[in-house]
């Protein structure tokens, strides 16, 4: 059985990078980096399918809703939730299996928000939260959920927390990302140069990000042979 796993971003894919194609032991591991987004991760979801994938897996960072999760928090989603409220279930299998394989990273079982933008203030994740009861948002677990479905495929969804829920992204933060999925420091640095006081915002963010990269590494490491 083939499971394909669909990264965002070049640097939430670099933790398979250098494992064998191999994820549960016994099934074939194929890493697609989509770039952000519901419509970059659904084109994504598709062509894997399309080369005949069976089980497909959102993977990569998240942000937290939920205000007793750290940042580095592992999640495995139950379900997710998409912007027009569908909740589109996980398969329980693969998520028990997960939480089993997992358990050292202490992982916590949660619903997964799919935002269509990018939520960055901690008063809009907070509302999140209240109103979905999610523990963590990203913008592309509820597009491969729908392809999954639709195709009658399994679907789970892995992510890390990058930023805790009462935490302000800085502006900085949208203006490196291409749609490529790879950051572009110069344009962060060109960013800061005009908007210097995001500084110490982004410190803290890159701090989290470097250990939420790694968490994810020692999650692949796990889950691959």
């Amino acid at each position: 059985m083939r499971v394909g796993v669909i990264a965002a971003l070049y640097g939430e894919a670099v933790s398979f990078s250098h494992r064998s194609c191999s994820f549960f032991d016994t099934h074939e591991l194929i890493v697609k980096v989509s770039g952000p987004g519901y419509e970059n991760a659904t084109y994504a979801a598709q062509e894997l399918l399309a080369g005949g994938t069976e089980i497909l897996v959102s993977w990569g960072l998240a942000g937290g809703l939920d205000p007793n999760m750290m940042a580095s928090q592992l999640v495995v989603g139950t379900h997710v939730i998409s912007a027009n409220g569908d909740r589109l279930k996980s398969d329980d299998l693969i998520g028990n299996r997960l939480m089993d394989l997992l358990s050292d990273l202490r992982p916590i079982r949660g619903p997964i928000y799919t935002s269509t933008y990018p939520v960055s203030s901690a008063a809009e994740k907070s509302k999140l939260h209240s109103t979905h009861a999610a523990i963590a948002v990203d913008m592309e677990s509820a597009a491969i959920a729908h392809v999954a479905r639709e195709a009658n495929a399994k679907f789970a969804a892995i992510r890390c927390i990058i930023d805790p829920s009462g935490f302000d992204l800085p502006p900085a933060t949208e203006k490196g990302v291409g749609s490529n999925g790879r950051l572009n420091t110069m344009l962060i640095l060109g960013h800061l140069l005009k908007h210097p006081w995001e500084i110490g915002q982004l410190i803290r963010l890159a701090n989290w990000y470097r250990a939420a990269l790694r968490k994810l590494d020692q999650t692949a490491r796990l889950l691959t042979s």
